[in-house]
């Protein structure tokens, strides 16, 4: 979900029952940018995790890469919260970096 601000606006305004149905989000908030405070942004993940999702901060500053995960649809347990949100996640960004370092294209 990337709608150049308006997350947060969709995202408080959608009912529990409709959330509750949904198994993952990724979001790009842009608390990075000054649009949208960062305890703006910790209330809305504050509700989804009492709705059941846990909340993974992927980005290093701000939210722009935030991942809600339904722990009451998928099986997403602590230990795949620490293994998504310090290994995958830095695995992923020194491949960006070595490609970018190297010259070669990004990889889609």
């Amino acid at each position: 979900m990337d709608i150049e601000g308006a997350e947060i606006e969709i995202l408080d305004t959608l009912p529990e029952s409709l959330l509750r149905t949904i198994p993952q989000l990724t979001v790009e908030f842009h608390d990075f940018m000054d649009l949208t405070p960062p305890e703006v942004v910790l209330g809305t993940a504050e509700r989804l995790e009492s709705l059941g999702f846990a909340y993974l901060r992927m980005s290093g500053i701000g939210h722009q890469d935030t991942l809600f995960v339904n722990r009451r649809l998928l099986p997403f347990g602590r230990s795949d919260k620490l293994v998504t949100q310090y290994v995958t996640r830095n695995v992923r960004g020194f491949r960006r970096v070595a490609r970018r370092a190297l010259g070669l294209p990004p990889k889609c």
